[in-house]
């Protein structure tokens, strides 16, 4: 059975750092950043640690490329970019990715994501002078799907859908759901 998460038990949030040796030690480049509920929560400790975490990287003395991966719809804005200004920029859209890079700190390259999209290829900036790398966020997912316990765990058709979808993207994700991998 499973055992409920006293406010005192760790939770880790997950990160991806990319860092470079040089002659002078290690240094970070750029930080993956995938968001949690607890950091889009108003008033949860860990949106309060994550912000601190933020602030610390958008510093204009930071080097560090930031890198938010929000994949959920829920919770309040959370990413760098402003929320307004990136729906006036893309449009609607239902989950994001901000990129906001070290050397140009005024600019956010944002890539929108509807529920019904591929998650996009994303160019992480590395240094100046070198080429961004390209991540393909469909193809981690997908991984991550395939190898974690979400096949077994997610009971799709019986498990609500937080928050809730409107009536012709629920119609959506049935048929999605009932056609089953080969049909997604």
């Amino acid at each position: 059975m499973d055992q409920p998460v006293a406010p005192h038990d760790e939770i880790r949030e997950p990160f991806i750092e990319i860092s470079t040796r040089g002659e002078d030690g290690k240094r970070l480049v750029a930080s993956i950043e995938v968001l949690s509920l607890a950091s889009k929560t108003p008033g949860e400790h860990g949106r309060e640690l994550y912000r601190r975490k933020q602030e610390e990287m958008l510093a204009t003395a930071s080097r560090v490329h930031l890198v938010e991966l929000d994949f959920l719809r829920a919770g309040e804005p959370t990413t760098a970019v402003p929320p307004d200004a990136a729906r006036e920029a893309c449009g609607p859209f239902d989950y994001h990715v901000s990129v906001r890079p070290f050397d140009d700190p005024d600019t956010f390259h944002v890539y929108p994501i509807r529920l019904e999209d591929r998650l996009p290829l994303v160019a992480i900036p590395l240094l100046p002078g070198d080429p961004p790398v390209t991540l393909d966020l469909q193809a981690v997912f997908d991984r991550c799907y395939d190898a974690g316990p979400y096949s077994r765990e997610i009971r799709y058709g019986v498990d609500a859908v937080i928050p809730p979808l409107d009536p012709g993207r629920a119609a959506w994700a049935d048929r999605v759901v009932r056609a089953g991998p080969a049909g997604a």
